[in-house]
């Protein structure tokens, strides 16, 4: 069975806490580059302020969606 895509995903206020004295252009590029991460899986080539930023975000991200993984095994197992 395909994965199915997910429609939604948390987008956590300590992200734009963090991000708000980046430049707009940096933010965008990280803004950007969550949305796409989360939609396809696909990491976007970053410049590298905005590569560091995102990989805290990214940690974060793939933590959530692996504890999101094990409740929907453990429903699918009951």
């Amino acid at each position: 069975m395909a994965k199915k895509r997910k429609e939604t995903f948390v987008f956590r206020i300590s992200w734009q806490e963090v991000l708000k004295d980046y430049p707009p252009e940096v933010r965008l590029e990280v803004y950007d580059a969550i949305i796409e991460y989360v939609a396809s899986g696909t990491l976007s080539e970053l410049k590298p302020m905005a590569r560091i930023a995102f990989s805290f975000i990214k940690k974060e991200i793939d933590y959530n969606e692996q504890r999101y993984q094990d409740v929907v095994n453990k429903r699918s197992e009951a």
